[in-house]
């Protein structure tokens, strides 16, 4: 599992993905790539982030790169995926720090 508690506009994320992506072809796996992603990216890659704009780009940016709007038209065949029904990115609008700061808060009363 790969989690970025601060994800901003999912920079980390998207390096991982694509550094990922690179692998793919060197072990003969390209045409696996969307089953891959469907069944073990997307259940397996997270991002907590606090601000909105940020979230918002983050989801943006990574939804363009695994639709392969990254890569040229000839390669886009190869490494589209396409989000279907309820699928979707794990990058949350949430502060990853809450938790932590209850407890400090508890602690020094």
């Amino acid at each position: 599992m790969i989690l970025d508690p601060a994800c901003g506009t999912g920079t980390f994320l998207y390096t991982v993905i694509d550094h990922i992506r690179a692998e793919f072809p060197s072990q003969g796996n390209a045409g696996m790539w969307s089953g891959y992603v469907r069944n073990h990216l997307l259940p397996r890659i997270f991002g907590f982030e606090l601000s909105m704009a940020p979230y918002a780009m983050a989801h943006l940016k990574l939804a363009m790169q695994l639709a392969g709007l990254d890569v040229t038209p000839a390669q886009r065949e190869k490494w589209a995926y396409d989000f279907s029904g309820k699928e979707r990115l794990g990058i949350f609008l949430t502060n990853s720090l809450e938790e932590a700061e209850r407890i400090a808060q508890r602690e020094q009363a």
